[in-house]
């Protein structure tokens, strides 16, 4: 899979390296595999806290900038390469900079072999793409498209055998927004959303989907475990708090679907997670709910009541039948 070329040397790598590192703001990088010896434009060392020992030692030092969350998945691809799986490197992940902050980047390589001496390199560049369209604003969690996202990569690499997807809904958060205002509002979902986060394992990210919705995805799990989580979400949030000196109460709702079980894709687990949401609100809010097929059917039932209802509305009552129904005491027998 890795590209062969006759004429491409290190010498020349070396050259170009020097030309295009002084015409473009991103990341040029070469890395002589065979060696190990790293090279990248001396600009990034600005921006992250890298050592000259690199040159020498890349997988290790660029682990430590790799945010915690991407360290498998770069170590993953690069492992790929280095075997021979493949013949380029293309990834998007995120690194930590000088200040602490997460840093959104594109890297993409291509792998050469040059016959002048045996050599495999991978020559590339990385580009800063900043966060853009990765999280939410206000919380600071992933954002719903990355949900979809990461939710396809999964179960499409097959990476976990099982699952449960979550999602969570924040009872009658209208109340607060009306009560204080939009922003303190902003500042409930931030907090918790802070303190659903200290539930959850660090390798499960937790994502804001609309309003006050949340979602997470937690690999190799039982329901039992799920309860246990959704029952300490539930111990705080049933828990009065206070920011700003006001005080606000509120609830959370939960629907769950299982992997396989409820669905092998993406869109079918999102589907039935919310049909476990919604049947939990419609039995009182406050709640957990796993999906199920007998509950679906249920629902389904609901709805077709529910149609059937509004069509007789709108036609004039003519399905409904009036029956007089009356009361008698079952003591007397009399009405």
């Amino acid at each position: 899979m890795r590209e062969e070329s006759n004429s491409l040397s290190l010498d020349h790598i070396e050259i170009f390296f020097e030309l295009l590192s002084q015409s473009t703001e991103d990341y040029i990088f070469f890395w002589d595999i065979n060696r190990n010896k790293f090279k990248i434009s001396s600009a990034i060392f600005d921006e992250f806290n890298l050592s000259k020992e690199i040159e020498s030692d890349l997988v290790n030092c660029w682990s430590k900038i790799v945010y915690p969350d991407d360290v498998q998945i770069w170590k993953d691809d690069i492992q790929e390469l280095l075997h021979g799986k493949k013949g380029e490197h293309n990834l998007e992940y995120r690194l930590i900079n000088k200040y602490k902050e997460i840093v959104w980047i594109s890297c993409r390589g291509k792998v050469y072999v040059s016959d002048d001496p045996k050599t495999i390199f991978l020559v590339g560049r990385i580009k800063n793409i900043g966060e853009k369209n990765k999280f939410d604003s206000i919380t600071g969690t992933w954002n719903r498209e990355q949900f979809e996202h990461r939710m396809n990569y999964l179960i499409k690499e097959k990476i976990y055998k099982n699952g449960a997807m979550f999602i969570m809904d924040i009872d009658n958060f209208k109340n607060i927004n009306e009560k204080y205002g939009h922003s303190y509002g902003d500042k409930v979902l931030r907090a918790i959303a802070t303190e659903v986060l200290e539930y959850l394992p660090k390798d499960v990210r937790l994502y804001r989907l609309d309003g006050d919705e949340f979602a997470f995805f937690y690999p190799m799990c039982t329901k039992e475990t799920i309860e246990k989580i959704y029952e300490k979400i539930q111990m705080y949030t049933n828990t009065q708090h206070e920011i700003e000196s006001n005080k606000y109460y509120c609830t959370v709702t939960a629907g769950v679907a299982m992997y396989p079980e409820d669905g092998d894709n993406y869109l079918d687990l999102f589907k039935h997670a919310d049909i476990a949401l919604d049947i939990a609100k419609i039995s009182g809010k406050n709640r957990i709910k796993f999906f199920s097929q007998e509950l679906y059917e249920n629902k389904l039932k609901v709805i077709s009541m529910q149609q059937k209802l509004r069509e007789c509305v709108e036609n004039n009552f003519n399905d409904f039948e009036l029956f007089f129904q009356p009361q008698v005491n079952a003591v007397t027998k009399r009405g």
